[in-house]
């Protein structure tokens, strides 16, 4: 798996954007969607994170992207909740289109 997430470091640090995009697409060779998305979260807001500290400014960073982090923080756990009952099929289709 660290090699998944060695490719998709590495186009987020070429392009400095598609890790989210490139590591869901590699782990759902592998594993089911919902394992994907787990193992996935972690290192996408690590990235993140550590691209807001290096920008110079956090509180810069967090005041220019605040309604990207709010749209975030909120919309993961309405994403859970509104997939628990969801089919791997559907999440995989869902995934296909937004990818």
């Amino acid at each position: 798996m660290d090699r998944f997430f060695f490719v998709a470091g590495s186009v987020k640090g070429i392009a400095s954007v598609g890790l989210p995009m490139t590591a869901l697409g590699i782990l759902t060779f592998v594993t089911d969607p919902r394992t994907a998305f787990a193992c996935a979260l972690c290192p996408i807001f690590a990235a993140n994170a550590i691209q807001m500290w290096r920008s110079g400014g956090v509180k810069n960073a967090f005041m220019r992207y605040w309604p990207f982090i709010t749209c975030t923080v909120v919309g993961i756990p309405l994403t859970l909740a509104a997939t628990i009952d969801a089919s791997d099929q559907l999440l995989m289709g869902v995934l296909g289109v937004t990818v």
